[in-house]
């Protein structure tokens, strides 16, 4: 495969289909460095982010960065195989939330693959119809066994999974550095993703509306507060929501901003917001405008 066909793969996965759009529109050519972050840290999907990274291999030639891939690779396959492997003395905490709102029910299973079954035995049990916004947890803990074991942390790794039951995130597992890093990435001149800033096009401006899924799943709204020249890889935006904003305390809404990666990020239109939300959007846009207030 050629190297813009493996390019068009990588962004028919970037979540955000107004980057996707622009990225198209202008014919955004991304290093290899860049392409590869954009699949390890902003494809969602585990699987799409291993078989991208397999791929990847026939795209570029450089046998530097096949060995960076086959590290990467290989540090996926091993954090999924330690949170599946069944040890004695660990038990798996299923969660369920049908819903962003809805409660966060637990369980506790005898392996993995249990904590999966479990998830449509529960909607089955309660009648329950799958819905988009359904998220899934999977913590691994360890036992306490008080004749053998010292005090320690239980957590020993988990997963995160969409109403599908596809994975998408895996945390816990300690992966080993590439450079045998010393932490000072600032100074460092390796070829690497954590040294590598990706200047996506610009496809939302300072006092734009956006959109951006929150952690628990909710669709929440905000202000972006970015500027061209000084554009990195996620965008600075201000909650709609957040108390400084909802209480007209506008002069603190800086305490209040989130910093969402560019892939996660849709620009909105103000007819998507509810009647509350317009008034605030509006009144806030007027104060920005009357204090001129300055993007950090």
């Amino acid at each position: 495969m050629n190297y813009t066909d493996f390019q068009k793969l990588v962004v028919e996965k970037i979540k955000s289909v107004s980057l996707r759009k622009t990225i198209e529109n202008e014919k955004t050519l991304f290093k290899p460095i860049e392409l590869l972050k954009i699949v390890y840290y902003y494809v969602e999907s585990y699987d799409n982010r291993l078989s991208l990274l397999k791929t990847m291999l026939s795209a570029d030639d450089d046998e530097y960065m096949h060995s960076y891939i086959n590290f990467l690779i290989n540090e996926l396959e091993k954090g999924l195989e330690q949170l599946k492997c069944n040890e004695t003395d660990y038990v798996y905490e299923l969660h369920i939330k049908i819903s962003p709102e809805a409660y966060d029910e637990r369980y506790i299973c005898d392996s993995f693959s249990s904590a999966i079954t479990l998830i449509d035995e529960f909607y089955k049990e309660y009648s329950l119809k799958y819905d988009k916004s359904a998220k899934y947890k999977i913590v691994k803990r360890k036992i306490y066994n008080s004749s053998k074991d010292k005090f320690s942390e239980d957590f020993a790794g988990s997963c995160t999974l969409n109403y599908q039951k596809d994975i998408y995130e895996i945390h816990g597992h300690r992966e080993t550095s590439f450079h045998n890093c010393d932490g000072i990435c600032f100074e460092c001149k390796r070829l690497c993703m954590n040294t590598t800033n990706i200047k996506f096009p610009t496809f939302v401006a300072y006092k734009d509306l956006v959109k951006y899924q929150d952690t628990d799943g909710s669709i929440k709204y905000g202000i972006c507060w970015d500027i061209p020249d000084f554009q990195g890889e996620e965008c600075y935006i201000i909650p709609l929501d957040c108390y400084a904003l909802m209480y007209r305390s506008f002069d603190k809404a800086h305490d209040f901003h989130r910093h969402i990666p560019y892939p996660f990020v849709e620009k909105a239109d103000i007819s998507d917001l509810t009647n509350e939300n317009k008034i605030i959007f509006n009144e806030y846009l007027a104060f920005l405008d009357k204090n001129e207030v300055q993007t950090i």
